[in-house]
């Protein structure tokens, strides 16, 4: 299980005035000009659970509960101005790339949502907390990509790390979708086989910047900024990818039932 653990739980926090940015804006707050829609959250929310003496405020508090999506990107590349050229951006240089990314994110994603950003974060040398500071998601999970500080043995150096929730090589979560428990692989490079991908797991990636064609046999997908309109993915839109697949196994493993899981 995760660390911090994401379950189906509810949270029960004080009422108080929803300010610009808050994580009980509710949903009538429409995404900035220029970015996507924002999806419709449903089933795939995810309840945090809080533990200690923040559970214990909140459960005295007037009760108020809010929800929280999951959503995933990668290969944002701040600061890096050759990635521009090297992957075709639309951009006419990187302060342009960056405001927009940014601006992206912080019009999809609340401040109490939990964004899971696969790896390549900012270009080497460039400032992490000078963009972090900008992105309003307070939940920010990063796993390791080949840019990253990270030492020979490939963990994340203590500087870099202290600007995100959690920073993980590889990580293994369990998700809600549609009243089912879903398992997802997060690496920053995809996998030809992943753990229990004939159950019926998910892997997401990045690394490729889209040039990798996708495989309609394999529950798996690109969530680099390039493949997806420079913006994240919400769970939902994930969960529908996905339900587009016929998953079939490359190796000796037999698809197997997702009950078993």
């Amino acid at each position: 299980d995760l660390p911090y653990a994401v379950r189906r739980h509810r949270v029960l926090a004080p009422a108080r005035p929803a300010g610009p940015w808050d994580p009980m804006v509710t949903d009538a707050d429409a995404p900035a000009a220029g970015a996507g829609p924002e999806p419709k959250r449903s089933s795939s929310w995810m309840r945090l659970h809080f533990s200690g003496t923040m559970s214990t405020r909140f459960a005295a508090a007037s009760k108020r509960e809010f929800l929280v999506m999951i959503w995933f990107t990668a290969d944002t590349h701040f600061g890096h101005a050759n990635i521009i050229q090297h992957c075709h951006r639309p951009f006419a240089n990187v302060e342009e790339m960056d405001q927009t990314l940014i601006a992206n994110i912080n019009a999809r994603v609340k401040p109490g949502d939990t964004l899971y950003h696969l790896g390549d974060f900012a270009f080497r040398g460039a400032k992490p907390a000078f963009y972090r500071d900008q992105i309003r998601c307070r939940r920010l999970i990063l796993i390791l990509g080949n840019h990253d500080p990270q030492t020979a043995a490939g963990y994340p150096k203590p500087e870099f790390a202290a600007h995100f929730s959690e920073v993980h090589p590889l990580l293994r979560i369990k998700v809600a979708v549609n009243g089912s428990t879903q398992i997802i692989i997060l690496c920053h490079y995809a996998m030809r086989v992943w753990d229990r991908a004939h159950y019926g797991t998910w892997h997401l990636f990045g690394h490729s910047h889209g040039s990798l064609p996708d495989d309609p046999c394999a529950r798996s997908w690109d969530v680099g900024v390039d493949r997806n309109a420079f913006q994240p993915l919400s769970l939902d839109e994930i969960s529908t990818i996905m339900n587009r697949k016929q998953f079939q196994p490359v190796d000796h493993h037999r698809p197997e039932s997702p009950s078993e899981l």
